[in-house]
């Protein structure tokens, strides 16, 4: 979720965190990527590329590999946003769109994997991911 901040800017709604820390939604998001993200199976994007069907769909978002497959068509946003984004990194579409803590919460259901270290954007390299913040 954004937010219009006083000089027009776009920026991420922040939260406090369980530390009392103000943080980005963004920021919570990629704290629990990095947490989970330490034994997952890794995929090239050529590979997540390979399932782009309605019957076959997988979806990276924050560097994670998920199978949406089986949840389509339960999508509360329509399934042709999920269609449009199948096989690619759909990201910069679920940061924009109003997704709460349900989305965040299902989407742990339906990982797979992640991008290989050097197909990744947001989740630093592997040896980071054992490193505490």
């Amino acid at each position: 979720m954004s937010a219009l901040s006083t000089n027009g800017q776009i920026s991420d709604v922040t939260r406090v965190s369980a530390e009392n820390e103000v943080v980005s939604a963004t920021e919570l998001a990629m704290k629990d990527v990095r947490q989970s993200s330490i034994n997952l199976k890794q995929y090239t994007l050529k590979e997540v590329s390979e399932h782009c069907w309605r019957n076959d769909c997988w979806i990276i978002l924050f560097d994670r590999v998920y199978d949406v497959t089986k949840f389509i068509s339960d999508h509360p946003g329509g399934e042709y946003i999920i269609e449009e984004n199948a096989g690619r990194d759909a990201t910069l579409q679920f940061r924009g769109s109003r997704h709460g803590k349900e989305a965040f919460d299902m989407l742990e259901q339906l990982c797979i994997g992640i991008l290989v270290e050097d197909e990744r954007l947001y989740t630093p390299r592997d040896i980071d991911l054992y490193s505490t913040p």
